[in-house]
């Protein structure tokens, strides 16, 4: 069972330093690379003397820095806000004014002229890399802390701040990387493709960093080229696959996107929009022998609160596939309008508790 995600990434760097942690197109980053970055920028970080437990908004995509970046504000006591390098302005613009960071790190170039917060640039961080400063872990992100805070559309349109503590990332991550429905490979090849804007992103960090695997990475540029994109992705040599169904669908377009091609992925995991049986059907005919998983769960609940993994008998059978099976740590409900528990098979609204729940 995991109980800290920190001492477990360092855990990785002392037994295992050399092994990737993360690979963007062919450029490598071991544990140990991570651990001394994120060791340097963490120091520096406490050097600012930024207002304790203050979130941080930390701008960019898929590269490598905003992870290390991550770590190295989890180490130094501060939830990190992911801000996708693709949002528009005004978006940037609402999250600014309603998480007002103590501090911005830009990985990508950032668009806004901003005088009133400190700003740490790309090169600049990388220079606070190359520092190689020792850091002691003495006032870490713990319990009901952030652990990180997502943006989403919220109900009225207006960008709303989910905030996720580090209890409830474990209660997540710890029912993932146990659970039967997943079975996550040991030290798994995962691919890194959503943007960590986007809390599906935690259902591919989350279980690799846990488990001591390795991310790979793909740039959101590659995706609109799609020549280059299949071409990428048929060369990676991942075990598991997390994305949206509709990322899916757009991989299938190559006919070369099936178990010949890819031999050594074996698991899908879908979050974020419904499954639809078409899909999964077809997902089955290219990968015959993959584990096809169902996930459901509002941001506010840590990314997902059930999953199935799809059977034969589903995909004949059914006209909608199911969400699949509750975590146990968090019992759920079907009440009716007022507030009583609805018998199965009748239709309500749906109430999750527990130590997931923002």
């Amino acid at each position: 069972m995991l109980h800290d995600m920190i001492e477990k990434i360092e855990h990785f760097a002392q037994i295992q330093g050399d092994f990737p942690v993360y690979n963007v197109l062919g450029e490598v980053h071991t544990y140990r690379d991570l651990k001394e970055n994120s060791d340097s920028l963490a120091a520096y970080i406490d050097f600012l003397k930024l207002e304790e437990k203050s979130p941080v908004l930390v701008f960019g995509g898929q590269e490598y820095d905003m992870l290390a970046t991550f770590v190295a504000l989890t180490k130094s006591g501060h939830a990190y806000i992911p801000v996708d390098q693709h949002s528009a302005l005004e978006r940037i613009e609402v999250i600014l004014e309603v998480a007002e960071p103590s501090l911005i790190i830009a990985v990508g170039d950032f668009p806004l002229e901003i005088t009133n917060i400190p700003m740490i640039t790309l090169d600049q961080l990388q220079t606070i890399f190359a520092q190689k400063s020792e850091y002691q872990l003495t006032h870490p992100v713990k319990g009901d802390d952030n652990y990180y805070i997502i943006f989403t559309s919220g109900t009225t349109g207006k960008p709303k701040g989910v905030q996720i503590s580090h209890d409830n990332l474990l209660s997540f991550t710890n029912w993932m990387i146990s659970d039967k429905e997943f079975s996550v490979p040991e030290r798994p090849q995962m691919l890194a493709q959503p943007p960590y804007s986007f809390d599906l992103s935690v259902m591919y960090w989350a279980p690799t960093l846990a488990l001591g695997g390795t991310l790979f990475a793909l740039p959101k540029e590659l995706t609109t080229d799609f020549k280059r994109l299949f071409t990428t992705i048929n060369e990676l040599p991942i075990e598991v696959w997390t994305s949206t169904p509709s990322f899916a669908d757009m991989a299938m377009l190559s006919t070369d996107f099936n178990q010949e091609t890819l031999p050594h992925l074996t698991h899908f995991y879908f979050d974020g929009e419904e499954l639809t049986v078409k899909t999964a059907q077809k997902l089955r005919s290219r990968f015959p022998k993959a584990r096809i998983v169902n996930a459901y769960g509002p941001t506010e609940a840590t990314v997902a609160l059930s999953a199935v993994a799809i059977t034969d008998e589903m995909l004949k059978t059914c006209k909608r596939l199911p969400i699949g099976y509750t975590k146990e740590d968090s019992p759920t409900f079907v009440i009716d309008e007022n507030g009583k528990a609805l018998p199965n098979g009748e239709q309500g609204e749906i109430i999750v508790s527990g130590p997931a729940v923002s």
